[in-house]
């Protein structure tokens, strides 16, 4: 193998690495977003559920003050 096959070869053999870290970084970005996303979402209801525990709370505070009148 000549040194121009071996260059020609080195380089196939970079790109393939190109494109191996590329698809490395895109499946780390998108599994981040899917993280991010999930985050979001927990986050989102565990508020969600917050306030309706403060609600059903108040009003089950209103009613014991209804009872006592």
């Amino acid at each position: 193998m000549d040194q121009h096959q071996k260059g020609s070869s080195n380089m196939k053999g970079l790109e393939k690495n190109g494109e191996r870290r590329e698809r490395i970084a895109s499946t780390r970005r998108f599994l981040m977003e899917d993280v991010n996303k999930s985050a979001d979402d927990f986050i989102k209801n565990f508020r969600k559920q917050l306030k309706f525990e403060r609600e059903e709370s108040f009003k089950r505070f209103q009613e014991m003050l209804n009872r006592g009148t």
